[in-house]
């Protein structure tokens, strides 16, 4: 499966989860979750963004992944700054994902 199809895949059971609050589509979305994030075709800044939602769902419902969802979300945030060539490049790349920090 293509990260963008998982990525909707979680797109829609974030919304049915919103409008219906069922246990079983969180179970859904904190299994795939990990299986976006690693998958092959996911850059690291996506995977940065889904780590943080990870992490943000994983503390609020107590889930037992939430230090993992952490280290993931470090571990993306240090490869997609790894990748800029210069201080100012990296800079703009640290403001820009402050909105999911």
């Amino acid at each position: 499966m293509h990260f963008d199809t998982i990525r909707l895949l979680l797109s829609l059971l974030f919304a049915r989860l919103s409008l219906f609050n069922r246990t079983e589509d969180l179970n859904e979305v904190m299994r795939l979750i990990p299986l976006a994030i690693d998958n092959r075709h996911a850059r690291a800044r996506e995977g940065f963004q889904l780590s943080c939602s990870w992490a943000y769902i994983a503390r609020r419902i107590r889930h037992p992944s939430v230090s993992v969802a952490y280290e993931k979300a470090m571990v993306l945030m240090q490869d997609s700054l790894s990748f800029s060539p210069t201080i100012q490049i990296q800079h703009d790349r640290l403001v820009a994902m402050d909105d999911y920090l």
